[in-house]
């Protein structure tokens, strides 16, 4: 082998140079999780103090019977455990149905004006991610009861209006009424088994939800959570929390949370 005149033939290896792998990041959005649990116990899960403070006052504002006690689990899982079951399965179609939809109705409401954002929802576990919004939102619930019971919490006499004449169009009321003055609960009764699993009834059911739908979105609102409650392994309600900008007017985009 021949060398350049001057140079001495190399015996050590190329080094060859291995850049290291990047550092673990972690997103730097942050979560925070919220479960139900027992029909009594809310468990906050990484949600500031000042959060907490103001969701005390809050669910001793909108829930009568109160908090019967709370207590630090872990390091960052507040838990606030109620008077009363809110959101007990058994007691779901009692007298504690509707105070426990204003329940949670503000509760999301609560977390909204903070920045937290339901982002997955799966049974009793939420998780909302933490993002600038406009506090200024206003929020109502739908909820269906068992077979042939409609329910309305916090709608505008506007609002409930539309709702009953979907269902005049329909031939589906049989009445309508106040349920609950004080909580702003409005309920109509349907016609018939329209929830029927089965054939014709069930194919007018589900357009009845689209009908809704569409009528929601018509008027500035959104759809922001689902409910389903089991008893015994049956759904004996479901329905959504719907929300809506206070200052949206006709041909405004429709926020979604």
């Amino acid at each position: 082998m021949f060398h350049l005149k001057g140079s001495a033939p190399s015996s050590e290896k190329p080094k060859i140079e291995i850049e290291p792998a990047p550092a673990y990041s972690a997103s730097k959005t942050v979560f925070a999780s919220m479960f139900i649990h027992e029909g009594d116990c809310i468990h906050m899960l990484q949600f500031p103090q000042r959060d907490i403070d103001t969701l005390r006052v809050v669910i001793n504002q909108s829930w009568d019977k109160g908090i019967q006690r709370e207590r630090l689990l872990y390091s960052s899982c507040h838990e606030f455990k109620l008077h009363g079951s809110p959101w007990n399965m058994s007691h779901w179609t009692g007298s504690e149905n509707i105070p426990g939809q204003v329940l949670m109705r503000e509760i999301f409401a609560c977390l909204f004006s903070a920045g937290w954002i339901l982002h997955a929802r799966n049974n009793g576990l939420l998780i909302f991610r933490q993002q600038q919004t406009s506090p200024q939102r206003d929020w109502i619930s739908i909820t269906v009861i068992g077979f042939y019971k409609l329910r309305l919490i916090g709608a505008s006499a506007e609002l409930i209006a539309l709702f009953r004449d979907i269902l005049e169009s329909m031939g589906l009321l049989q009445e309508d009424f106040w349920k609950e003055r004080d909580n702003n609960a409005w309920e109509f009764k349907i016609k018939g088994n329209p929830r029927s699993v089965f054939g014709e009834e069930m194919v007018q059911w589900n357009l009845l939800m689209l009908r809704i739908v569409e009528t929601l979105e018509a008027h500035g609102w959104s759809l922001y959570s689902n409910t389903m409650q089991y008893q015994q392994n049956v759904c004996v309600s479901y329905g959504w929390f719907c929300v809506k900008d206070k200052q949206w007017v006709p041909g405004m985009t429709i926020v979604r949370g």
